[in-house]
């Protein structure tokens, strides 16, 4: 191709719907009110939102699509969220921001995994 014959992206030109173009978070969490209240907190920002009650659900998404960011509770029954970290860490999910949330302290385990990576 000729110098400005070349295909370029302006926003807006292809034929993406609107909830394809927005930064999808996946929110996990086992307590449905949890789930809740972050879908309320991110709903107006402009955020396609999914949400995961549990560990291997999580795993499930993530295997299927690639997030912007994933909200991950630390503590959950089955596979809990270091657990879902070090998984996503270690393939598709590993450049995937993760933000823990949680309602107890930072103990040992959390500050000695992330400061590993």
């Amino acid at each position: 191709m000729g110098q400005g014959s070349e295909r370029r992206h302006h926003p807006g030109s292809d034929s993406a719907s609107p909830d394809e173009l927005r930064p999808t978070v996946l929110i996990v969490d086992d307590t449905p009110a949890n789930l809740e209240a972050f879908s309320c907190v991110l709903e107006g920002e402009g955020y396609e939102l999914v949400k995961a009650g549990s560990g291997q659900e999580a795993l499930k998404l993530a295997l299927r699509k690639e997030f912007a960011t994933i909200l991950l509770d630390v503590r959950m029954p089955g596979m809990d969220g270091i657990e879902i970290a070090t998984f996503l860490r270690a393939g598709r999910g590993r450049d995937t921001p993760i933000i823990f949330v949680s309602a107890i302290n930072v103990d040992r385990t959390f500050a000695s995994w992330s400061r590993d990576r």
